[in-house]
This record gives C-alpha cells, structure tokens and sequence, in this order.
C-alpha cells in the first residue's frame, strides 16, 4: 500500500481574538445561514485571525447548533488535492464538522433558497468502526474503517468569496470558519469488501442529464485518500478541540476526479443528489429517486421551525407570505374557505420558495387524504385525533400497499410529476411528513399511545378546542390550559416527539420554545392584514382629533 507523510499545514497559530469577537463572528455565520445573506470575509474584519481563531469560531458556531438540538454526524477534511485547492485560490487543507441536518437521502430535491451559492463535489466517505488513536498511519485507517461509500457533498458559502468593499479573495481563515463550506451531504451504497482495493484507483464519473461533466481519480487526494483521514486525525483535529468524536467521515475526492459545479442552479443540484454506488469497475454512478421532505428532516432533528398561518385562502397572499422568511406555512383546509384546487393553487404558489406548506385537511378521511397527497401535499395535519387506533388509521392512508390503503394514482399525479420521478411509489412513505392534532382532553389522556404510533412524525397541539373542552371557551390561556399544554409537551419530550402548536401571544409562544416544542405558527395571514389594517387607520385618525 503507498501512502504519504501528512501535509504540514501552514497558516498562522495562535490566538488573537477574544471571546467575545468569536462569539459574534458565530452569530454573524448563522444569521447569514438563516437570512441567505453572505457576510464580509472575516480576514479583512480580523486581519490578524489565525487558524486556531479560525476553528474556534467554527467550534462556537456549532456548539451553537448542538446546544439547539443539532446532532453530529461526522467530519469533513477539505482542500487535499491541487484542482481542488487550484479553483478556490488556497492551498491549505481545512476541516469541518458534519451535522444530521446536513444529511440528505438518495435522490432528494432541494428546494430553491435552501442554500446560498452551492456547489456539488464528488466524495469518498470512510465510515469508522473504531477511534484512530495516536499518530495514524494509511493502515491505521483501513483498519479502523467500517466501510466506505460513494458521496456527494454540497458545498455552501455563508461568507462571501470576494469580499464586496475591498474586493480581496477569501482565504483559508474564511473557509475554516465557514465550517469548511460545508452545507449538506449526500452517502451511496455501503462497500464493505473494500480490503483489496487499490484507493488510489478509485474514479468518479459526475454527470448531469447524461452528461459526463467530470470525472477523477482519487489519487489525486493526498496520493491515497487513506492519508486524508489521517490528515484529520493527525493535524487538523487536534485544532478543533471542542466538538465530540463522531463515526462519519468524509473527505473530499475531487482533484482531477471532480472539481465543484460553480453557481449550480439547484435544478441540476436535485438531479446529481442521487443514489451512487460503487460498481465492479470501481468507478461512481448515479440514478434518481424520489426525494425528501426537509421539514419534517427538522423536525426530527429538532430544530425548531417558525410558521405562519393561512387562512385568506389566496394564492397571492401565500406566495407573499412564502417569501418571507418563514421555515413553513400552514394551509388551512378545515376552517378556512379552501377546497382541493384552491389548496392546489397555494402549493403551485409557494413552490418556488424555502418554504414547506403542511396542509390541515377537513378531517381524518381516508379519500381526502389521498386526493390532497396526490396534489402534492407532502406535509399533512389532521385535525380532532382523539385515539391511537384513528392515528394509526390516518397513517395507513397515507401508505401504499402492503403498508397501508392509499390507491395508487401516481400517472395523473402531481406529487410523482405524473410519474417523472423515478421510485415515487417505493419512497413516497420516506417523504411524507404526518401531524396528527390533539384538541380534547381525551386526547391528550391518549397522548402517550398516539405518540407511539409509528408512521406520526409530529403531535400538534390546539389551545382554543382544549380550553373549550375543558371549559374554558374563548381563553386558551387559562392557567388549567396552559398547565394541560405544559405537561403534555414535557411528556413529548420525554418520548423523544416532535411537538407544535400555534400562539400568536409573542410572549407565550417563546415560552413553548423554550419547553421545546418543534414547529410553531406564531401568527395568522388574517390576523397580520386585520391588524396592521386597523392600526394604520387608526394612527391616521388620531390626527384629525378623532378618538
């Protein structure tokens, strides 16, 4: 087996920055995450940042997310081969951390806005069966892999890469804080039979619509890509002390093999994020599937998703509203004036944004909830649940057979783009996200067995109909409601479900978030419009003397 020394890094050490400017270069990485507005290079606002200021602020930035909830799913090692190094200017290896939120499956489409500026690359992952301990050598490593598998990573950048007053390139100091650019990853099939397997011959072939649009080999990486996973471990992670161990690792494999796509539209990035696979000729191949559902991905992850309510059922307010920021929308089809093609409407209208419109169907009926899946509506909430037995009903509908009862109309369907996209029908169920309302104290009497119903991704708790069942029409804020709301989402948390609710009380509804609930409306389209509508008046009137 060939191998190679690990590179010497170069860059400045040391530390130059307190705490305080690295806790605020943090803050400024995730607003701009959160906004989609890249900030000024931190080289030119730190000219003296060194590489341990560098981690440091990757390790605040995400401490930040796991301290939210976030999970570590592993580790990044990037800029080990000369093409790759050559197309962003810098020359030093860097390295990042690799969260589960990060991760999506085979085939999956991302919506527009998702990321800033991404840019795909082809991976060799090393999933670990044990920890590299000591100085780690190219055997090590082999030795310490589980298995390693074919990847895509997309790259993202929350800091500009040009910096817009001064016009200076970002340098290795920008990308280390950035978290390597990382922003999402995608893993092939599992190759466990990988003893007699020459890595520095293992090639890549990236292509889009049919067409080879690179290809590479991993020698490439470091000389043998073994070496980069002892980089990591020998010289980068000892940089990055404040983040836990984790299995996943992910180097990049791209020198000749795969130069990133720059300014992919994220048309082309949901056709190249597909299942790859090593085949006998070693080389990396693609096919479509069916992709995922990024809301109910944060949802499970924890992460908290701010919504906004929709009841003027229009379109053009529902494209207005989806613009604005909001993680999701919620389409209301029970007391709302919404029918299945008014519905259809607002799910066209919204498409184009980073935004996941969940639709509250009428009721828990078996026929509505096929007719609003076939449509498109991947994320459904289905009101009075009161029973495991009717949870377990509403999923079945949701489930093709064998699993369920949801008739196939897939050809004349809007969620499988009338059958264009390939293996809908076997991965639809992956997709679909199931929130199941709780409106009565019989419910939440039931509340632990309907949570433990598989297939529900989510229990959305509703205030008015609780404080009416218990007595207390018109004021779901009544200190036996919220107690009745408090207990309920503790006992959520305890089995580890994901829990929403809608208050538009600002006060109130950061109390919920901070008892952890998932997904929150923290307002309504009409209440926004009434409002501002009356207030506007209002201060108007008061200068013409009127009360």
């Amino acid at each position: 087996m060939q191998s190679t020394t690990p590179p010497v890094i170069s860059g400045r050490i040391g530390r130059t920055l307190d705490f305080e400017a690295i806790q605020a270069a943090a803050s400024a990485l995730e607003g701009a995450e959160r906004s989609g507005k890249q900030i000024r290079l931190l080289s030119e606002i730190y000219p003296e940042i060194t590489m341990d200021d560098a981690y440091a602020i990757q390790d605040c930035w995400i401490g930040m997310k796991l301290a939210a909830g976030e999970k570590l799913a592993g580790w990044k090692i990037g800029l080990t081969s000369k093409a790759m190094q050559a197309s962003v200017s810098i020359d030093i290896p860097d390295s990042g951390a690799l969260l589960e939120s990060m991760r999506f499956p085979n085939g999956a489409v991302i919506v527009p806005g998702r990321f800033i500026q991404p840019r795909i690359e082809a991976e060799i992952a090393f999933v670990m069966k044990g920890p590299l301990e000591g100085t780690a050598a190219a055997e090590d490593v082999l030795a310490a892999t589980d298995y390693i598998a074919p990847a895509l990573e997309i790259l993202d950048t929350r800091i500009a890469r040009k910096d817009p007053q001064t016009g200076k390139l970002r340098t290795v100091y920008d990308t280390i804080s950035d978290n390597a650019a990382d922003g999402g990853f995608v893993l092939g099939d599992a190759v466990t039979d990988f003893s007699g397997l020459d890595m520095r011959w293992l090639g890549a072939i990236v292509s889009r619509d049919g067409e080879v649009e690179e290809t590479g080999l991993s020698a490439g990486v470091l000389n043998n890509p073994l070496m980069s996973v002892a980089c990591w471990r020998n010289v980068l992670r000892p940089m990055a002390t404040g983040l836990r161990p984790a299995r996943l690792s992910c180097q990049d494999h791209s020198s000749a093999l795969s130069r990133p796509f720059p300014e992919v539209k994220l048309s082309a990035i949901s056709e190249l994020l597909d299942m790859c696979h090593v085949s006998s000729s070693e080389h990396l191949r693609a096919k479509q599937e069916a992709p995922m559902n990024p809301f109910k991905a944060a949802i499970g992850a924890r992460r908290a998703q701010i919504g906004l309510w929709q009841a003027l059922a229009s379109p053009y307010t529902a494209e207005i509203c989806a613009g604005s920021g909001f993680d999701w929308l919620l389409i209301d089809a029970e007391h709302a004036p919404n029918d299945i093609p008014l519905v259809l409407a607002q799910l066209q209208a919204t498409a184009a944004y980073p935004v996941e419109p969940m639709v509250r169907i009428p009721s828990a009926d078996a026929v509505l909830i096929k007719q609003y899946l076939d449509i498109g509506a991947r994320s459904l909430m289905v009101p009075m649940v009161e029973t495991a037995e009717m949870a377990t009903g509403i999923v079945r509908a949701t489930r093709y057979p064998p699993h369920g009862i949801r008739g196939v109309g897939s050809a004349i369907g809007r969620a499988s783009r009338w059958n264009r996209r390939a293996g809908y029908l076997q991965k639809a169920s992956e997709e679909i996200c199931v929130v199941v309302q709780l409106e009565t104290v019989a419910a939440i009497k039931n509340l632990h067995a309907i949570a433990q119903v598989e297939g529900v991704d989510g229990i959305f708790l509703g205030p008015s109909d609780l404080a009416a069942d218990m007595g207390y029409l018109g004021n779901a804020q009544h200190c036996d409601v919220q107690m009745l709301i408090e207990n309920a989402l503790a006992e959520l948390n305890k089995l580890g479900v994901p829990a929403g609710i809608l208050m538009a009380d600002e006060a109130l509804a950061k109390r919920y978030l901070e008892l952890g609930v998932s997904f929150i409306a923290v307002g309504t389209d009409i209440s926004l419009l009434a409002r501002g509508a009356e207030q506007l008046y209002a201060r108007f009137r008061s200068m013409n003397g009127e009360s």
